[in-house]
């Protein structure tokens, strides 16, 4: 017989088929590859009648499949009471849980199945007790125990029975469990009880149910919440009524020590609200962040709640003097003209020197902004460390409605702070095109400039708002206006890179200062602005105030793109700075631009290093050593040669030696403190502070100093591209080439 064949006869209900099986040696515990064994099967079916055949030959009640299901939990899960019963009767343990925590009476409270659970609690009669009392028991009342459910037993989380039926609102279930003994103010692992859950439920009848069974309603929760304050919350108001008449503590406080007339009130349930007002509900209560019932209201509450509690503040003189701010906040356009009708200060301030009129402006409430301006709101107050009106507010958040209004009452569009900075000025800094168009429209100065001598213009430009700015070039005279550090319009946009602003700048006639732009925009890499610049006829080769051109700066800070660029517009790099003395190629050299020397010399097809014609050279430094001054001169350890090299080897990455051979072939070791990397450029080789040996092959240098030295130094090149010479331990280094001093050969030769 096959295993298949015995589950199909399972699955179909065959009792004769299974009978006849069984007879043949059919194993009944045997299991399905989900663990299912054939009680689970006809359990989950509901075919009794086989279930009972397999019980009587020996099948394991008790087994458990994959999952941990019981063929009782099958028989709960589908509602089929009297295999439930029979199993139970069988010897079937209805406290074993499945792998998720649950057991069978748990599955029946959540599925509301009051008869599967009172087969759980109940599962027999005396007279059956006594028939299976001969298979193992002796006493009826042992057998009733141990068959019955423990109606406490708790899930992982603590919850019970009577919790998971209280929390879908299951009175019929709640009435069954607590017949057989279930606690009711047992709780979960956040202290939750049956009836805080039943509350969570919103189901009155199942809170009314266990208050009359005993439930206590003054205990909270771990997070000190009660039952009142949960059916507060979701505006249970029937249940807060049955809660009040078991004489609940209405002003009981959670973590946040807010009661259950905070959460009416933050939730606008005015007749909850109303309900706790009339049980004596206090209304001065304080939270951690000193709120208090009447402050909430006039923020999260409508009118008609603002109207309740106020009777009850205990100043009035503090409502109608601190009121309005909280309501403007809120955008409670009903509460605010409430609070001026009932005498509110208008003009009332805030810590933070805020008036409601401020609040309002900032938030685009024009609506309230006209009503506070109606009840004689001072439109020129001034915030009083900066002097910001409330207009210059408006305008810094782009609210064109508020902007309007203001406008129309008479607020003064070209007033200014105490940093000279005037509406119009704070619409372009933050980008509101609306409101610049606008404020245009009503008449604000264009020409007008702040503290630091800028005008409109120029913060629009060196923000970037392209389209603002084209607002404001209705005058040409503003184009070359600079600024107090000498900045135009020109050169705060190319200096922030804003490319586009920079193009309609050029197109609207901005002619100052496009050099200066251009080495600003090169300066930070703003390589499509260099081009815009450059395709406007700035000066590629232009000198700032310290003798250093865009194409200096951008081989010192390694701007590989802009570097691009200027090579494309022909910008030279033979000019010298006047106070460093040194070409484009030595600045990309000494700053570790190793990609832009590279560039520059390979662009420029350089062959042989060319003579500096200062006496004020890099040689006359500390540490350096100059092959093209003719003469030599020590200076702390260093000594200044000329050398001839010829390079013969393909340019190719390699291991190399470099040797310095003197004529006796002394091995004495130099004892210059100098520390030093060769260099090789055409048919130069020399030394300086720089880590970098462009060069491969073999090399013939003749030295004119005298010592008797010998230098021995391994260095591995890359395609002999610029590659930076690593530390010692990486490049297989002896010790570092000294300063060179010997009158002998440099030999670099393959490894």
């Amino acid at each position: 017989m096959e295993s298949q064949d015995w589950f199909t006869a399972l699955d179909e209900g065959d009792l004769q088929l299974v009978n006849e099986l069984i007879l043949a040696g059919a194993d009944v515990n045997e299991k399905s590859k989900d663990g299912s064994t054939s009680l689970m099967v006809a359990s989950f079916n509901g075919y009794g009648d086989i279930v009972e055949l397999l019980a009587q030959h020996g099948a394991d009640v008790n087994e458990r499949n994959n999952e941990g299901n019981t063929a009782l939990m099958m028989a709960t899960e589908n509602g089929f009471a009297e295999i439930v019963q029979m199993l139970m009767l069988y010897g079937a343990d209805a406290d074993v849980k499945r792998n998720d925590g649950w057991n069978a009476l748990m599955i029946a409270s959540l599925n509301g199945n009051t008869e599967v659970a009172e087969a759980l609690l109940n599962p027999g009669n005396r007279s059956q007790y006594i028939e299976y009392g001969k298979n193992g028991f002796e006493e009826k009342d042992d057998i009733y125990l141990t068959l019955r459910a423990d109606v406490n037993l708790k899930r992982y989380d603590g919850l019970t029975p009577l919790m998971i039926c209280s929390q879908n609102g299951n009175t019929e279930m709640i009435d069954l469990l607590i017949k057989y003994g279930a606690r009711l103010n047992d709780i979960n692992h956040d202290k939750s009880t049956s009836l805080m859950l039943a509350a969570q439920s919103g189901s009155a009848e199942s809170v009314g149910k266990l208050l009359q069974y005993g439930s206590n309603p003054h205990v909270s929760n771990s997070d000190g919440t009660t039952a009142l304050i949960i059916a507060t919350i979701h505006g249970c108001c029937h249940m807060v009524e049955i809660l009040i008449k078991y004489k609940v503590a209405v002003d009981a406080k959670d973590i946040s020590q807010w009661t259950a007339l905070f959460y009416a009130i933050r939730y606008r349930y005015s007749e909850i609200v109303n309900l706790l007002l009339l049980v004596g509900a206090n209304v001065n209560e304080v939270d951690t962040d000193g709120s208090t019932p009447l402050s909430l209201s006039l923020e999260f509450g409508n009118v008609e709640i603002v109207k309740m509690l106020s009777p009850y503040a205990s100043s009035r003189e503090w409502m109608l003097k601190q009121s309005l701010i909280p309501a403007c906040r809120a955008s409670n356009l009903e509460v605010v003209t409430y609070l001026l009708q009932s005498g509110a200060d208008v003009n009332e301030m805030n810590s933070e020197s805020e008036t409601a009129l401020m609040i309002a402006s900032q938030r685009n409430n024009f609506e309230i902004v006209r009503e506070l301006l109606n009840f004689e709101a001072d439109i020129n107050c001034t915030h009083l460390s900066t002097r910001n009106t409330v207009l210059m507010m408006a305008s810094e958040k782009g609210h064109s409605e508020t902007i309007d209004v203001l406008l129309d009452y008479g607020a003064g569009i070209n007033d200014v702070n105490i940093f000279g900075l005037s509406p119009l000025m704070f619409a372009c800094l933050n980008g509101h095109d609306v409101s610049v168009k606008l404020l245009l429209n009503r008449g604000a100065k264009i020409n007008d400039v702040c503290s630091k001598n800028k005008t409109a213009l120029m913060m629009a430009a060196e923000k970037g708002f392209t389209s603002i700015a084209q607002l404001l070039l209705k005058r040409k005279d503003l184009l070359d206006v600079s600024c107090k550090d000498g900045s135009s319009a020109l050169i705060l946009a190319a200096d922030n890179g804003h490319s586009e602003t920079v193009k309609l700048l050029l197109d609207k006639g901005a002619a100052k200062d496009k050099s200066e732009a251009l080495i600003k925009a090169a300066l930070k890499n703003h390589h499509l602005t260099v081009k815009v610049l450059l395709d406007a006829g700035a000066r590629v080769d232009h000198v700032d105030n310290t003798g250093w051109t865009a194409m200096m700066y951008a081989s010192k800070f390694g701007h590989y793109l802009t570097v691009k660029v200027l090579i494309t517009h022909k910008s030279t790099i033979n000019n010298l700075c006047y106070k460093e003395i040194e070409r484009v190629i030595d600045i990309a050299l000494k700053n570790g631009r190793y990609d832009i020397h590279y560039l520059l010399i390979s662009t420029y097809n350089i062959k042989s290093r060319p003579r500096l014609k200062n006496s004020t050279s890099p040689s006359n430094k500390r540490g350096h050593v100059d092959p093209r001054s003719g003469s030599g001169s020590k200076m702390n350890g260093d000594v200044t040669k000329r050398t001839k090299a010829t390079r013969d080897a393909p340019r190719d990455g390699t291991n190399l030696m470099l040797q310095l051979e003197s004529p006796d072939n002394s091995n004495t070791p130099s004892t210059s403190s100098g520390r030093r990397v060769l260099h090789a450029l055409g048919d130069d080789i020399w030394s300086d502070s720089s880590n970098i040996l462009p060069v491969s092959g073999q090399i013939q240098v003749e030295s004119t100093a005298s010592p008797q030295v010998t230098v021995i130094h391994y260095v591995n090149i890359e395609k002999c591209k610029g590659v930076r010479v690593g530390e010692a331990d990486n490049v297989n280094m002896a010790h570092s080439v000294n300063t060179i001093v010997g009158n002998g050969n440099i030999n670099v030769k393959r490894r």
